[in-house]
C-alpha cells in the first residue's frame, strides 16, 4: 500500500530541507504560518501531494543526492523534469 501525505497548499508554499541527521529523510516547512507546520519525512512515505503537484520521496532525495551541496529546497525552483532527465 502506497503511502502519501497530502498538503493543504501549493507546492510554492512549502520549504524542503536536508536532514542534518539522517540520509533518507528531509523535513518540510510550511511557509503559512498555522497550517500544516513542520514535518520530517522518511522514506515509509512515497508521495507528497500539494494542492497543485506532487512529488515522490525518491525525486526529493536524489536531488539532494545529484546537489549535495543543497540543504534547501524552494518548491517553486524545484525543476523535477531536469531530475527525471537525469535518470
Amino acid at each position: 500500500m502506497m503511502m502519501k501525505i497530502v498538503f493543504k497548499g501549493k507546492s510554492s508554499e512549502y520549504e524542503i530541507q536536508r536532514s542534518c541527521f539522517c540520509v533518507d529523510a528531509f523535513v518540510i516547512k510550511d511557509k503559512i504560518e498555522e497550517r500544516d507546520g513542520v514535518d520530517f519525512i522518511t522514506s515509509n512515505v512515497d508521495l507528497l501531494e500539494f494542492s497543485d503537484d506532487s512529488f515522490t520521496f525518491e525525486e526529493i532525495v536524489k536531488h539532494f543526492n545529484i546537489c549535495d551541496t543543497e540543504d534547501m529546497i524552494i518548491v517553486e525552483d524545484f525543476d523535477m523534469k531536469s531530475n527525471k532527465d537525469n535518470q
